[in-house]
């Protein structure tokens, strides 16, 4: 827009400029505004790149508004100087003549005004932003405080105006707020009807002043005079003309004034930074007032504006100003209120608008970020804690604070952390009131506001915050934390899985392949008993053939051989036993076989049936992360969220990645709604081992995986700077030293379950005994079967032996009858047995 301006008085000719002026009015307020035109114009002329071949010449006045033909007259040697442009800094009075003169000259003019002010000449830019910024800002800091009736003070039409725009905001915003509206008048009588009307306000505490003039001071100093600048009155002050010599200078009380002021920027270049200028000109402008800091960046932005248009246009002349059409302004002093004007932007100057508490700045607020506070505002500046009641807020969660109604409307809390706070009072002779946080969070940065337990505390609303709350980095900014009571870890908690049994349930202990293993040794076994019947002489198919043997037949046929076989590996025993000592081996090796076969099966059927078997789907949270199935998530807005939003590592990393991308909300609002979304859909929920631990022992359909991860420490939330948060830190060190803090965890955390152990119940789903765990019976099983066919042959060989060594004499004696009589020799040996003169 200001290019546009410059353009309107060009006229060709051939050949650049040598030189280009500019014109500077300014009322010297504050005595800084010299020192800062001329550092603007050193920095130009150091810039090479602004006007290279053209010298930028300032032609200045300092001006003032006791006699407006004066300062007419003023103005108008400048204007005879032949200025491209005009830049002023004045009150609204001098400001609509200069904009008259703007419109006679039809000259760029920049305005840098020391109040509210409009604009009526369309060749005027303001350099001031717009007041919405700042009243916004304001509004801003009354809503975080939660503020429903103060009052207000103002100075002027214009800041009676901007009050109005701010109650329009509340109204738009669906606030409802009971305002007092107060004008104050800087004179003797004035001061002693604000006196009065600060008597009449006995039960009020917030005060807002909106002043465009310095008789802030004046109203802070009556106000303390009056005892309302005392800890409990809280006052925020909307100022721009502040520096911070006048915050220091502001009249000292208890109580704290909060300022709303805009922030200067400061953007240093190599040269300064390399001469170590850097330092002096931060104080420097520190110090320095807002408009002059606007006429500083003024001049830098005429500058970049002329050096646009001389690209642009290389053949030009800016035409000579008459300076007889300064006589008609001269007779000219009506004032005229009306219209506005965009605003231009600085370099060094942007809107950001500090909050300063006394002299330390506690928030910053922005168009885009908005409000942003680093510091608790109106925070308690007791000392010691004996003999106080503290007003403590908490959040309800297993195992660290449970809420119990003892009966109607009273509750009792109780829990680990209580039972630590009551020791702590104890000990510091201190009583306090819990209250419940209202939004049930513990403490997140959104859109630059503390929410939770955190914001509680950080904003003054709480003295202190008991909970399972983690300690940050990123909360410590705004809150502090006491030593940690506690050490722990993450966790990961999910629906405790069930396998449906079937109706061959009892044939899961032992695999397809070992049960396929015992069916043939069963049939081995059997052909073995059959064929070692038949081959062995001392069986009891053989000696059925003898006439001497009692034995009852073929005992060891096919059918008995499987039928005996069978038995003995039921645990039942057959009818009969083997005769031979072959047959006796291999029955020995087969009901040791059997014996541990039975054992194995019972002792598995046993575990299978008594303990729930589990196959859980993740073992730790690099599975978990590896897999989109099942869904995985944490409570919104809770230092597990940061964790994972700030980790640069995998398999972390990934997973944040995930909860951001998942079309299902991967988030919940209370550990409550968490266990009942695990128990009803495939959902882990990472969160405080320790709580988790504590849940699986109370919920039986739930179970922990994997290893903890992201070691951590809770602890109690003090305000920042507090000086009896040493004294809880170290009474938390002296619990723990003393094995109070063990006391109360183990009161808290080792509780008798009726659920079964989830590692327990792990393991038994890998019990099912395979071919491998059983191989060395069947072994030994084979084995003997083998001797026991070594000791067949051994027996047929024996045999054969002696009945070729030892066979007996038969003598033939003739009877009475004239019959022979065949008679065996004494001691004579038949199948290895002393037959002693037996008849055959």
């Amino acid at each position: 827009m200001l290019i546009g301006l410059l353009c309107f008085p060009i006229q060709a000719r051939e050949g650049l400029p040598r030189n280009i002026s500019i014109g500077v009015l300014f009322e010297e307020t504050q005595g800084d505004e010299r020192k800062l035109l001329k550092e603007a114009i050193k920095k130009v002329q150091r810039d090479t790149s602004l006007l290279p071949h053209t010298e930028l010449i300032v032609h200045w006045e300092r001006i003032g508004f006791t006699d407006p033909y004066d300062m007419i007259e003023q103005a108008c040697r400048i204007y005879g100087k032949s200025p491209s442009l005009m830049i002023t800094l004045t009150s609204c009075q001098p400001s609509t003549l200069l904009q008259n003169a703007a419109n006679v000259f039809r000259l760029p003019h920049l305005q840098i005004a020391t109040e509210t002010c409009r604009i009526s000449s369309e060749f005027t830019l303001s350099m001031n932003p717009d007041v919405y910024m700042t009243d916004m800002a304001l509004f801003s800091l009354i809503k975080l405080q939660e503020w429903t009736s103060f009052v207000v003070y103002y100075d002027t039409d214009m800041a009676y105006h901007r009050v109005q725009s701010i109650i329009e905001s509340a109204d738009n915003g669906n606030l409802v707020w009971e305002v007092i509206l107060l004008r104050y008048i800087g004179d003797e009588v004035g001061t002693r009807w604000t006196s009065q009307q600060l008597k009449r306000m006995d039960g009020i505490h917030n005060y807002v002043v909106v002043f465009e003039t310095k008789n802030v001071f004046n109203l802070l100093r009556t106000a303390g005079n009056m005892g309302m600048r005392s800890r409990e009155y809280h006052w925020i002050v909307l100022y721009q003309g502040m520096t911070d010599t006048q915050l220091e200078n502001v009249p000292k009380a208890l109580g704290i004034v909060i300022f709303v002021r805009q922030q200067p920027l400061i953007i240093e270049t190599n040269e300064e930074e390399v001469r170590g200028h850097k330092k002096k000109k931060k104080d420097r402008i520190n110090n320095a007032s807002i408009p002059s800091l606007y006429l500083h960046d003024s001049v830098i932005v005429a500058a970049m504006a002329l050096d646009a248009v001389i690209k642009k246009h290389r053949h030009f002349i800016w035409p000579a100003v008459d300076p007889s059409l300064c006589r008609p302004l001269q007779s000219d002093t009506t004032v005229h209120h009306i219209g506005r004007s965009d605003t231009i932007g600085s370099q060094e100057v942007t809107d950001r608008y500090a909050l300063m508490d006394a002299v330390r700045k506690i928030g910053i607020w922005d168009p885009v970020n908005r409000l942003n506070m680093s510091h608790t505002p109106f925070q308690s500046t007791f000392k010691v804690l004996q003999n106080r009641t503290l007003k403590i807020v908490t959040i309800e969660e297993e195992p660290f604070v449970r809420k119990t109604e003892i009966r109607p409307g009273v509750y009792e809390y109780t829990g680990f952390c209580i039972d630590i706070l009551d020791e702590i009072s104890r000990k510091l002779q201190f009583t306090y009131v819990l209250y419940d946080v209202p939004d049930l969070k513990y403490g997140a940065k959104v859109n630059g506001t503390w929410n939770g337990l955190v914001g509680e505390v950080a904003y003054g609303k709480a003295d202190m915050a008991v909970a399972g709350i983690t300690i940050m980095a990123e909360r410590e900014e705004v809150v502090d934390f006491t030593k940690p009571y506690y050490q722990y870890a993450l966790g990961i908690i999910i629906s405790k899985p069930r396998t449906e049994r079937g109706i061959f349930a009892f044939m899961e202990p032992l695999s397809g392949p070992v049960w396929g293993c015992i069916a043939a040794a069963l049939f081995v076994v059997g052909i073995f008993l059959f064929v070692i019947a038949r081959l062995s002489p001392y069986s009891s198919f053989n000696y059925s053939k003898k006439e001497y043997c009692e034995c009852k037949g073929d005992d060891f046929n096919l059918k008995n051989s499987y039928w005996f076989a069978l038995a003995s590996l039921m645990n039942q025993g057959g009818d009969t036993a083997p005769y031979s000592i072959s047959g006796r081996l291999l029955s020995g090796f087969w009901w040791f076989f059997t014996l541990i076969i039975i054992a194995t099966y019972t002792a598995n059927l046993t575990a299978f049936l008594t303990v729930s078997r589990m196959e859980t789907p993740i073992s730790s949270v690099e599975e978990l992360s590896t897999q989109s199935k099942i869904k995985y998530g944490t409570i919104r807005d809770s230092s597990v969220v940061s964790f994972f939003k700030r980790s640069t590592i995998n398999p972390y990393q990934r997973m944040w990645q995930f909860m951001n991308t998942t079309e299902v909300d991967p988030y919940v609002d209370t550990v409550t709604d968490a266990y009942r979304r695990a128990k009803g859909e495939e959902y882990a929920f990472m969160w405080d081992y320790p709580v988790l631990e504590l849940q699986k022992r109370i919920d039986c359909d739930l179970m922990t995986v994997g290893k903890p991860f992201y070691e951590k420490g809770y602890g109690f939330v003090t305000p920042q700077g507090a000086d009896w948060r040493d004294d809880i830190s170290m009474s938390i060190l002296e619990m723990r030293e003393n094995g109070q803090l063990e006391k109360y965890r183990k009161k808290t955390w080792e509780i008798e379950s009726e659920c079964e152990d989830d590692a327990a119940m792990i393991r038994s789903s890998t019990n099912e005994i395979d071919i491998q765990s059983v191989a060395g019976v069947f072994y030994i099983l084979m084995i003997g079967a083998g001797v026991s066919l070594i000791t067949v042959s051994v027996e047929i060989l024996y045999y054969h032996f002696l009945r070729k060594c030892c066979r007996p004499t038969i003598t033939v004696h003739p009877n009475v009858d004239g019959k022979a009589i065949e008679v065996r020799e004494e001691n004579a040996i038949e199948d290895g047995k002393s037959l002693s003169n037996s008849r055959v």
